[in-house]
Parts: structure tokens; sequence; C-alpha cells
């Protein structure tokens, strides 16, 4: 399914599916940033909005946020993690990713991982959509209104600095 928990659309695995059926005249530098989940950049909000319908805009934005701009928080926070064990002299390497977890969402990732698995019955990698998408849910339901602004800013501004992000997202 091209959805996750029903409200996701996942806009990469359904672009790879319709580039693998149809047989476009795409050059190969827009078919990948396509299936990465980049919109062609003359493509304004609007237009998406208008090209896809509300429903799917909607399923779309979830996505975004709750997958896209959930993992830019994710990195975002494991660099704070890597500047302050290098600022306390300490090697970067360790467990990086299990303490930005527990700064985002006061639990380690394996736990999570583990609570997941065991209220959606999958076992994905811990990299997975649906796993992304469930640890945004439970960020959601957790935290202050505030902190989850200020969190999705700091992943909005992670993928601007990084230049990771659809080109559609910043305008």
């Amino acid at each position: 399914s091209y959805l996750i928990q029903g409200e996701a659309l996942n806009w990469p695995l359904l672009g790879q599916r319709l580039l693998r059926e149809i047989d476009l005249p795409i050059p190969a530098a827009q078919r990948e940033r396509l299936l990465k989940g980049f919109f062609p950049a003359d493509l304004s909000r609007h237009d998406v909005r208008r090209l896809l319908g509300a429903e799917k805009h909607r399923a779309f934005l979830n996505y975004w946020y709750g997958v896209v701009v959930e993992h830019a928080l994710q990195k975002a926070v494991e660099g704070e993690v890597r500047k302050e064990q290098v600022s306390r002299g300490l090697s970067p390497r360790g467990q990086v990713a299990e303490q930005a977890f527990k700064k985002i969402y006061n639990e380690p990732r394996s736990a999570l991982l583990a609570r997941f698995q065991d209220s959606e019955g999958e076992t994905p990698s811990d990299e997975g959509s649906a796993f992304i998408y469930w640890l945004f849910k439970l960020r959601l339901s957790q935290s202050e209104k505030e902190r989850v602004a200020s969190d999705t800013r700091k992943g909005r501004e992670w993928l601007h600095q990084t230049a990771e992000t659809p080109a559609i997202a910043l305008r």
C-alpha cells in the first residue's frame, strides 16, 4: 500500500512504481529526484495541491511532516549529540542515535522499535517509513505544542541546510 497507517502517502514508493510501469521520457537526474520524493522545481505548492486534490495533498503533507521532516529532526538531533560529545572530549561515535532518540522521544530507539513492532505487528527495518511515521505520531501525542513546533522547525532547518528538501517545500 502507498498509504502509511491509512494517512500518509508514500510519494517516493508510488513514484518508483509509476516510473517503472510508465515509460516517460524523463531525464535521469529528474527521474532520480522524483524517486527520492522531490517534485519538479517549477511546480508551486498551489500546483501540487491542485494536481493531487485535497485528500491526496493532505496525505502527501502527512508523509512530508510525518516521515521526511521527522527523519530530518532525528538527523539534526544526532548532530547536536555528536557536537556535545566532541565538546566534552568524547568520541563522536558510539550511541549517537540512541541518545538522540532519548532526547526526542524519551526512550532509546531499540525500545521504541520493539514497541512499534508490538503495536503494529510489523517488523520493518528501523529506517522504515512506517516506523518513522509511528514515531511522529508518538511525538505529537506526548509533546507540548510549543515543543512540536520547535522540533518541526529544527527538522525543516536541517533539510534546508543540507539541501535535502524538495523544492516544493521551500516556497
